[in-house]
């Protein structure tokens, strides 16, 4: 019996080694860490996966594509009608992740109004994700420009990156439940006691 139980034991320290190159899902399938290549996040998700995950930290490069990925996730809108993605994802970490490259993402509003975002501007990177309740933003990001969170209805808390160094007026608009408000406390510029 012994045996047995040391032969188990090994085998989930070499699981547990290999699984350090590898995603890793929690038991029940609804949080996972990766690190990202530009580009690969939809690659990485199982497609049964990915509406089902409601905890993600992800390290890095993200492209545009990886935002749609993470969009979708995040059940933002799928047309200017009351159509969304049936998307899961409470908790972003992106903080050890870093945004490169160019392109052009879609945001559809509860206003019906819709439009061409471009990635390169770091506006609305995040807007209309219902779902969404915690988001850590990316080390490097120095600027907040435009409505990176706008009708982000659920969002309760914030950490702000330990670089920042200007934050826009509407960045925040329309997010009614925000109560948390987090920055480094090395911040030259800002600093918050965490709550708003």
């Amino acid at each position: 019996m012994k045996t047995i139980t040391l032969k188990k034991q090994l085998l989930l320290v070499a699981l547990i080694f290999f699984c350090g190159v590898a995603p890793s899902f929690a038991d029940d399938d609804t949080s996972m860490t990766l690190n990202v290549e530009a580009g690969t996040l939809s690659s990485l998700i199982p497609a049964s996966k990915m509406y089902k995950i409601t905890e993600l930290k992800l390290s890095g490069e993200l492209n545009v594509e990886d935002l749609k990925v993470i969009r979708r996730m995040g059940a933002c809108r799928k047309s200017s009608k009351d159509e969304w993605y049936d998307g899961h994802l409470q908790h972003l970490d992106i903080s050890d992740a870093e945004f490169v490259g160019d392109g052009i993402f879609v945001c559809y509003f509860k206003n019906g109004s819709y439009g061409p975002r471009n990635f390169t501007d770091r506006k609305y990177l995040f807007a209309g994700m219902k779902s969404l309740q915690t988001i850590e933003l990316p080390n490097s990001m120095k600027k907040i420009d435009g409505s990176l969170f706008w009708e982000c209805s659920s969002l309760v808390s914030l950490t702000l990156p330990s670089e920042l160094t200007s934050i826009g007026v509407s960045s925040l608009r329309d997010c009614p439940n925000l109560m948390s408000i987090k920055i480094d406390k090395n911040n030259p510029y800002y600093c918050s006691d965490g709550a708003i």
